[in-house]
Order: structure tokens, then sequence, then C-alpha cells
């Protein structure tokens, strides 16, 4: 790649309608077994759909595209969120979708992954989202804004396919990088099911409240090990508000499945709200287990989120000092053991919710302190693992980002005699 001006010559302004056809007509026959695609399988970070489904088509509203054309989700938050795919698998001629995409069907001089990467692109999407139209919640982009208002600069049609190219060699390490954070996953959910019920070296089991374990293991109620079992409450209960900057307040969505925390998804509160609400105030090691909403996520609190508040969504569980390794608590917490405890509560009840006492008389097991140690510390190495490939997932994000930001504007042309492939 090397930089240089714009030439005229090389580039040209076209209105969008010129090189792309906005939602074609497609005849599918009522009955007809077709692919579809539902909004739900349109990626925010990847061209390809999660998954394409075969239905029987019925004379009903529905987007029809075939492959080669991009899927544009119109609807709020998916635009903004940044949902498109380019159609690619599709096992019949036409397929159909939901009513939220508007389809775009390149023409001969516009390559079908360069016009993916352009309307996925910052430039084209904000300009979407400033024609959106609607209600709050419900706003979409008009599909006037791609057949009548939208103009963009084309390279001619073989840069065109340079530059979509590069950009998927990109994709290409994304999604390699994904596939190997899951089946890390995989693993240590296997790992962990079978340390924390076999243990490390026994031989010799016996059968318990949570199943066989190691006949050496104990097994006792959480309330028994711990010192407190407590939750909070929302703040405007007591009259504050959220605000921009000051203490962390942690819900149950800034906690992930994996038991990470998601700083950006803290809200803030003030330091007259944390010190009302001082049941709640968080201490290090303590762990954070909701019992509300998406049930049984858990995560450990470390010196760097504090000080920290919640609300009555998210259990606090502080172990008492001693038996307990507090990593060993929260693996155990994640784990088949006490989830099953969980669906056993929450098949019987009709609300999704815990009480604290059922937290507290969750049975886990209790191994000797060195072995609690020997688990935590094999299973964290898995940990390990998965963070190292996620924060290199974040830079080839941002790298993509970046390329996009030059590529698509021609502030750097592509050399179509140097390979596609990129060092990532």
């Amino acid at each position: 790649m090397s930089k240089s001006p714009m030439n005229d010559d090389a580039w040209k302004n076209v209105y969008f309608h010129e090189v792309c056809d906005v939602n074609p007509t497609y005849k599918i026959a009522d009955g007809e077994i077709c692919s579809f695609i539902d909004m739900a399988s349109v990626a925010e970070d990847s061209p390809q759909p999660r998954n394409i489904e075969i239905r029987e088509y019925k004379k009903t509203s529905a987007s029809k595209f075939r492959n080669g054309d991009v899927l544009f989700a119109r609807i709020t938050p998916c635009t903004e969120n940044g949902k498109t795919a380019l159609v690619q698998g599709l096992t019949t001629e036409f397929g159909f979708g939901s009513t939220e995409f508007i389809v775009l069907s390149p023409k001969d001089e516009l390559d079908s992954k360069f016009l993916y990467y352009m309307v996925k692109d910052g430039n084209v999407r904000n300009k979407a989202i400033a024609r959106m139209v609607g209600t709050t919640g419900r706003q979409r982009v008009p599909n006037e804004f791609f057949r009548d208002e939208l103009e963009v600069s084309l390279p001619p049609l073989f840069q065109q396919r340079k530059v979509a190219a590069i950009l998927t060699s990109v994709d290409d390490a994304i999604d390699a990088t994904q596939r190997v954070i899951d089946q890390t996953e995989v693993v240590k959910r296997g790992l962990m099911q079978q340390l924390l019920t076999r243990g490390v070296g026994h031989t010799k089991f016996k059968q318990t409240e949570i199943g066989e374990i190691p006949a050496e293991w104990g097994v006792v109620r959480l309330s028994s090990v711990s010192n407190l079992i407590t939750k909070g409450t929302t703040p405007t209960t007591y009259g504050f508000n959220y605000c921009e900057n000051g203490i962390n307040f942690i819900k149950v969505e800034s906690i992930d499945e994996h038991g990470n925390f998601h700083e950006d998804k803290f809200a803030k509160i003030s330091t007259d709200a944390h010190a009302k609400l001082s049941r709640s105030q968080i201490q290090e090691g303590d762990i954070l287990f909701s019992i509300a909403g998406a049930l049984g996520r858990a995560a450990v609190a470390t010196s760097n989120i504090l000080p920290a508040n919640t609300n009555q969504a998210l259990a606090i569980i502080r172990l008492s000092k001693g038996n307990l390794d507090v990593r060993f608590v929260f693996y155990t917490l994640l784990s088949s053991i006490v989830q099953h405890q969980i669906k056993m509560i929450s098949t019987a009840g009709a609300q999704p919710n815990l009480s604290l006492k059922q937290v507290g008389d969750f049975f886990i097991p209790m191994p000797h302190v060195e072995e609690q140690l020997k688990i935590v510390k094999i299973i964290s190495a898995i940990d390990a693992r998965i963070a190292n490939e996620k924060q290199y997932l974040s830079s080839l994000v941002i790298f993509k980002q970046g390329l996009m930001q030059v590529l698509l504007t021609g502030n750097v042309r592509v050399n179509v005699d140097e390979p596609s492939e990129v060092s990532v």
C-alpha cells in the first residue's frame, strides 16, 4: 500500500443507486422451500451470517435476497451496533428474512465484498443513523437514504477487489481467533467439571448431595463458610440519581457469563450515594453473584474496580477466612454443580429470581485448601490463555477499523501487485 492524493480519474463520485439496487424484486413462490436468515443470525463483527435455516416461504412480508447481496439492518439498535451481512452460502437461488433488512444488490461495477465493507464503515453508517426516523426505540433508516440520497466515492473495480481482499484477510484472522476462544471455553467447561467433581489424583469416591466426589472431600452450605451474604439497592430508592462520573455501580449486565467485568457497562453513583448504600459497599475478594435476570453469573471483586457498589440483582458473598479459597468458590458457582441447583430452584418457581437464603443454601464441595489451590491454578491457566486471545482479538478489531478508515476513502492506496494478506 502507498500513500497518494485522491485522483479523480481513479475514484469517482456516484449516487449509490447508480451502482447498487436497493431492495430488488425477487420472485419466490408461495410454499417454496428457501434459505432463511433472521436478524439474530447477523453479526456485528463478521460478514458471514451465523446461521442459515431452511424454511417454507409463505406469502408474508419479508426481505428477499440472493448470494452476493448485502443485508443492512435498518432498525435501532441494530443499525447503531453495526449489524450487516454479506449473503453467502444460500443453498437455494433466493432466500428470505427479516423485514428489518435493507437488501443491497451490487451492479456490475461494484464488488459485493467492497459493498459490505463500505456500508459497514462509519462514514456511511453514521449518515444512515443521522437519517433514522420514527419513535424512540423503533427508529429506522428509510429506504430513500440508499435509493435516492446517498453519494459515495468509488475506486475502479480491480481496486475494490484488492481492498476487499485485504479487509477479508483481517476478518479471517478475527474469525480464527474467535474460534480459538470458543474452543478454549469448551475445554475450560469440561476441565472445570472434571476438577470440581473428581479432583486431582483421587481413586476413591462417595455419593453426596452434589453427586459423586472424592471420598476425602466434604460438602458444605455456602452460608456456613460465609461472613456475609447480602445485596444492594437501586440508588433512586433513596433519592440518588446515576452520574456521569463517580463510584462504580455494578449491575448484572456488567458481568458476562464467563465471570469477567465489563467496565464500560458500569454505572456511576455519587460518593454520597455510596456512603448511604453502606450495606452493599463491595470489598476486594467479594464474590458478586446474579440473583435476578440472568441468574448464576459470578465475578470476584478486585482492587482495580473499587470503590464500588451494587443493586438488588447481585448478591455479595463475603467468605470467612480459612478453609475456602475465593477463586475456588467462584469457579464452583460458575460450574454445573451450582448451575444445576439454580435450575432446580428456578424450575420450581414462577419468577427467575433467587433469594439470599437460597444462595446461602447452595451445596459446594470442600477439598483441602492445598488441593483447592491446585485446581484454581489449572483453571486460571486456561483463563489466562483466553484473556490473551481476547486481547489479541481486540487489537485485530482496532487494526481493521483503522484499515477501513484509510482504504475505503482512498487516503491510502492499494498496490494490486502486492499480496492481499496483511501482517496482523
